[in-house]
């Protein structure tokens, strides 16, 4: 060993010998030592920085609980869909004794349409990619819009009233100025409400939700 490293030619061919493709020979034999070493040094890190390891505990406990959430809307869209369903098909039966009949048809075709709506929404609900605020004032701005222009045309088959605001549907039924503002106020309020929510819905689908 001594005369080999005297020589200094044969001590440079050692030095070559001992490297394989830029690799040293040594941490070749010892791969598992280094990912062990790695491994540790990474683990030791972790320990060093509690921060990042509590804020991502903390990322994960956000979209666990706005999963919950959405799936808890999702269950109510459902119930109401359903329920909606059973109330326009009680309501039917009331459609010859409304003080404007043809307004109670519209009430009764917008109530099914309205219906479907929910349902299809119930199913598409839990895959929004969306905030918990977000998702809330989605879920409630929805919900009023759907029963404020569903309780409008109510609202006029009983009072007989209607046309300044719905012209088509309800035809020749005119009411009180008190009634047409009543019937205006709360049919024109599910515009915006439901254009916001239809929005916010829209947004929600534009990428999976994260898991």
């Amino acid at each position: 060993m001594t005369a080999a490293w005297a020589d200094p030619a044969r001590a440079q061919g050692a030095m070559r010998g001992s490297i394989v493709g830029g690799t040293p020979l040594i941490a070749a034999k010892f791969p598992t030592q280094q990912s062990h070493f790695l491994a540790a040094s990474r683990h030791g890190s972790d320990e060093r920085n509690p921060a990042v390891g509590s804020g991502h505990q903390v990322k994960e406990a956000d979209m666990a609980a706005v999963s919950i959430l959405l799936s808890r809307q999702s269950q109510r869209l459902l119930q109401i869909g359903v329920a909606l369903l059973l109330l326009l098909s009680l309501e039917g039966f009331a459609i010859p004794h409304l003080a404007a009949p043809h307004l109670g048809v519209s009430a009764h075709k917008l109530a099914a349409l309205q219906s479907v709506l929910l349902l299809a929404l119930g199913l598409v609900w839990p895959k929004l990619n969306l905030s918990a605020a977000i998702s809330r004032i989605a879920f409630w701005l929805f919900i009023y819009a759907a029963f404020a222009i569903l309780a409008a045309f109510v609202i006029g088959a009983i009072w007989g009233a209607g046309n300044e605001t719905m012209p088509l549907a309800a035809g020749t039924a005119h009411g009180t100025a008190f009634q047409e503002t009543v019937i205006r106020v709360v049919a024109y309020s599910s515009a915006p409400t439901g254009l916001i929510s239809f929005a916010f819905i829209l947004w929600g689908l534009r990428n999976p939700r994260p898991t």
